[in-house]
């Protein structure tokens, strides 16, 4: 049987409600890999790279950067809810599938 491709997820918000969807990207660490990470506050990204191992490469402080640099298959949004719409209609309109709560 051919090996299933890992769905190739980038987070957007690195903060509270990101470390309870980390748990359960871990527990799916064979379906999901997660490519990338972004967050305004730069000692949010650097959490994320130290815990979670993110490669700083992939850790960015605006969506539209890392949509253009990575193009990730998904992105779950862990954003204030003011800024949903604006990250998710950035990502659909980069093909990605979104995840928002």
């Amino acid at each position: 049987m051919p090996e299933q491709k890992k769905l190739r997820v980038a987070v957007l918000g690195c903060g509270m409600i990101y470390r309870e969807h980390m748990q359960g990207f871990a527990e799916l660490k064979n379906k999901v890999e997660i490519v990338a990470a972004v967050d305004r506050k730069e000692e949010c990204r650097k959490e994320a790279h130290e815990r979670w191992g993110i490669p700083e490469s992939a850790l960015f402080a605006d969506w539209n950067s890392m949509l253009e640099t990575v193009r990730p298959d998904a992105v779950d949004l862990c954003l204030p809810n003011n800024e949903h719409f604006p990250a998710a209609m950035a990502a659909i309109a980069a093909g990605c599938h979104v995840f928002c709560e």
